[in-house]
C-alpha cells in the first residue's frame, strides 16, 4: 500500500511545485488531497487520515 500524504498551502504555485517534485522524487506517493488553508486541510485529514502532511504555517 503506498504513502498518503496531504498537502496545504494557500498560493497555489507553491503548492504545485511541491507536488511535482514529490511525484519526481515519491513517485510512489499518494497525495490523497490538496487544501488552501486549515480548515479545509483538517476536514480533509479527517476524511483521508494521511499519514504525511506537507503542511505552509506561515
Amino acid at each position: 500500500m503506498p504513502t498518503t500524504a496531504l498537502i496545504a498551502d494557500d498560493e497555489e504555485a507553491p503548492r504545485a511545485e511541491l507536488l511535482n517534485a514529490l511525484h519526481t522524487v515519491w513517485p510512489e506517493l499518494d497525495v490523497v488531497d490538496e487544501s488552501v488553508n486549515g480548515v479545509d486541510a483538517w476536514d480533509a485529514y479527517l476524511q483521508h487520515e494521511p499519514q504525511v502532511c506537507f503542511l505552509d504555517v506561515r
